[in-house]
């Protein structure tokens, strides 16, 4: 039998190469297929020279070199085909105005760091299956 999880795509994007590793751990234990970049302009340039694929899910550090999480995310927001794509901020800033600009930006969660990681499992799993269960009108 197949992982469920292998289906999704996840993209972690966060200039700690630990917590890179940590996640990228986790999230392949759990089967998901993973790509990890250090700074936005890494994954940006990879999605463009379509070196990877669109995620289903980014996970997305908003202290970040070069350009932040906030404009990183504001940028995917921006072309019609990431407009699936479930945005989760990873952050040591854990303000009130933090999280409000996440989701200004399109972020559907915000997870505070330090984290453990069954936090970044277990959030994963809910917005994953929030956005495949059918609606009902």
């Amino acid at each position: 039998m197949q992982n469920e999880n292998a289906s999704y795509h996840i993209m972690i994007i966060d200039d700690s190469p630990t917590v890179r590793r940590i996640i990228e751990g986790t999230l392949l234990r759990d089967g998901y297929q993973v790509d990890s970049f250090g700074s936005g302009l890494e994954a940006i340039m990879a999605l463009g020279k379509q070196v990877v694929t669109i995620p289903d899910l980014l996970l997305l550090d908003i202290g970040l070199p070069e350009m932040d999480g906030y404009g990183v995310a504001k940028l995917f927001r921006q072309r019609p085909e990431f407009k699936k794509t479930i945005i989760v901020m990873i952050s040591a800033r854990d303000g009130m105005i933090d999280r409000i600009r996440g989701r200004l930006v399109g972020a559907r969660e915000y997870i505070p760091k330090p984290f453990k990681p069954g936090e970044i499992s277990a959030t994963l799993r809910r917005l994953l299956k929030e956005e495949n269960t059918p609606k009902e009108y």
